[in-house]
C-alpha cells in the first residue's frame, strides 16, 4: 500500500503532483489531496482525477485549508455523492502532519461531521433532494409530528437551504457572467492563434513537398545528363580507339566568355564524309582572298601521317603553336592541327593584330 500526498509534503508520505495520479488497475493506496488556493483554477483535472479515485479501489481523504480554494465545495459535493464523507478543514498547512493523516485515515466519518465541522450548505446541497421529497411526502400525508422530527434530524441542512439556493444562483449566475463570456472568448481567440499555426504549418509543408518536388526533377536531369556524359566520354574513348578525326573531341569555345576580335566563325563539322567538301571550303578561301578579306582555316584531324595529304600546309600540336604563335596568327592562312587544344582557336579569335574578318573551323 502506497500513502500519496498532493500540494503538499510530509514525512512518510510520497508527493505528487493531481494529474500523475493512476488509479486504474491500482487498488489499496490511501491517497491524500490537499484544496489550497493554488487548485482554484482546476477544477477540470481534480473533478476527474477525484472522480476516478472515488470510483476505484483506493481510500481518498480531501483536506480544505480554511476558505482558499474556489473549487472546494464542488469536489465536497462530488465526494458526498459517493458518500465519501473523509473531508476535513484546516486553518492551516502547518496542522498537517504524519500524526494528523494517520489519525484522521482511522477515522470514518458520518455525514452529521460533514453538517457541523465542514458546512450546513455542503450537506445540504447534498440532502436537498432527500429533504424536499421527505417535506412533500409527510405533508400529502397530513402528518405534522412525522414532519417535525424530520426537519429536527435534517435541522442543519434545513438551515442552509438559503445558502444552497444562492450557490445554486451562483453557479448559474457565473455561467452567464461576463467573466465566463470574457473566458470563452480567450479560449477562442487561443482556438485562432492554433488554427494559424496549423495553417503555417500546412503551408510551410506545402512550400517543403514544393521544393521536394524541385530536388526530384532537378535530380532526375542530372541522372539524365550523368548518363548522357557517360555515354559521351564511352564514345570518346571508342574515338580515340579507333583515330577518327579529333575534331568530334574538340570542347565548346562560348565567344562571348573570350575577348573575341573576329567578325564572322564558319564550323563545319562532318559526322560523315561529305563529297565534294575540300572543293568547297577551298573555294570559300579564294573567294574570301579575292574580296581581300582576313581569313583563317582551321583543319582539326587525329589521323596520323596525314603531313603528305595536306602538302603544303603546316601540320602542327599544340606545342609548334605555342612555340612559332606569333607566325601562325599573323602569316600563316591556314593550317592543321592534330589535337584539341583550345588555346590554338582562342588565340587565333581573340588577335588583334591581326582582326580576322572571318575564321573556318574544319
Amino acid at each position: 500500500m502506497s500513502k500519496l500526498i498532493v500540494n503538499y509534503a510530509v514525512d512518510g508520505y510520497e508527493t505528487v503532483d493531481i494529474e500523475d495520479i493512476v488509479t486504474e488497475g491500482v487498488e489499496g493506496n490511501e491517497i491524500f489531496i490537499i484544496l489550497d488556493a493554488e487548485t482554484s483554477d482546476k477544477i477540470k483535472v481534480y473533478y476527474e482525477k477525484v472522480l476516478n479515485i472515488l470510483v476505484s479501489k483506493n481510500k481518498m481523504f480531501l483536506i480544505i485549508v480554511g476558505k482558499e480554494s474556489k473549487i472546494r465545495k464542488s469536489i465536497c459535493n462530488l465526494m458526498l455523492n459517493y458518500r465519501n464523507y473523509n473531508i476535513y478543514r484546516v486553518d492551516n498547512k502547518g496542522i498537517i502532519t504524519a500524526e494528523y493523516l494517520s489519525v484522521i485515515s482511522q477515522r470514518n466519518p458520518s455525514i452529521d461531521e460533514i453538517q457541523t465541522f465542514i458546512g450546513g450548505d455542503i450537506s445540504g446541497y447534498y440532502d436537498l433532494n432527500i429533504i424536499i421529497m421527505g417535506i412533500t411526502d409527510l405533508i400529502n400525508r397530513g402528518d405534522l409530528e412525522g414532519l417535525k422530527v424530520f426537519i429536527e434530524e435534517h435541522i442543519n441542512s434545513v438551515e442552509n437551504l438559503t445558502s444552497v439556493v444562492d450557490y445554486m444562483k451562483k453557479v448559474v449566475d457565473t455561467a452567464n457572467s461576463r467573466e465566463l463570456m470574457d473566458r470563452i472568448c480567450e479560449l477562442k481567440e487561443k482556438i485562432g492563434m492554433l488554427d494559424d499555426r496549423v495553417d503555417k504549418y500546412e503551408r510551410e509543408n506545402q512550400e517543403y513537398r514544393d521544393e521536394n518536388i524541385k530536388l526530384v526533377e532537378k535530380d532526375k536531369m542530372s541522372v539524365k545528363e550523368l548518363s548522357r556524359l557517360m555515354s559521351r566520354n564511352k564514345e570518346l574513348e571508342q574515338q580515340v580507339a579507333s583515330n577518327t578525326p579529333i575534331i568530334q573531341t574538340y570542347s565548346e569555345i562560348n565567344t562571348a566568355l573570350i575577348k573575341c576580335k573576329t567578325t564572322n566563325i564558319i564550323y563545319f563539322k562532318e559526322v560523315s564524309y561529305v563529297k565534294y567538301m575540300n572543293s568547297l571550303i577551298t573555294m570559300i578561301t579564294k573567294t574570301l582572298g579575292l574580296m581581300k578579306k582576313r581569313f583563317k582555316l582551321i583543319i582539326y584531324d587525329g589521323r596520323t601521317g596525314m603531313a603528305n595529304v595536306y602538302k603544303p600546309l603546316s601540320v602542327i600540336n599544340g606545342s609548334d603553336f605555342v612555340s612559332n604563335k606569333q607566325n601562325f596568327i599573323t602569316n600563316v592562312e591556314a593550317f592543321v592541327v592534330l589535337e584539341p587544344n583550345p588555346t590554338i582557336l582562342t588565340s587565333v579569335l581573340e588577335s588583334i593584330n591581326p582582326v580576322f574578318d572571318v575564321v573556318i573551323v574544319y
